[in-house]
């Protein structure tokens, strides 16, 4: 479980496993998100976090305790996203507030 905690210059992104305690594994300095939404890409599992901002969007890939940003082929990270989500398999919905984008 990965959650949004903490509020303005203390805010954090935490990675929550199996248990009571929580032991923050990564922790990320992001200011003003305006959404966040996990992808599937070439993966089983949610392995991508999609971060919306005011005017851009940003992604990162996780893999086991690492993040980092990437980019993906034909995602629109000039603008604000409004919603991400996977359709079917592999592919991708992003709706921002410019376009909208779908993989192929």
């Amino acid at each position: 479980l990965i959650t949004c905690s903490g509020n303005g210059k203390d805010s954090s992104l935490r990675f929550i496993r199996t248990g009571i305690g929580i032991h923050e594994h990564a922790s990320i300095d992001l200011r003003n998100i305006k959404g966040i939404w996990a992808l599937k890409v070439d993966n089983h599992y949610d392995n991508h976090l999609i971060v919306a901002f005011f005017d851009q969007t940003r992604l990162f890939h996780l893999q086991n305790d690492e993040i980092e940003e990437v980019e993906l082929a034909g995602f629109d990270f000039q603008h604000q996203t409004l919603f991400c989500a996977n359709v079917v398999s592999d592919q991708y919905l992003q709706i921002t507030t410019q376009r909208f984008v779908r993989s192929s």
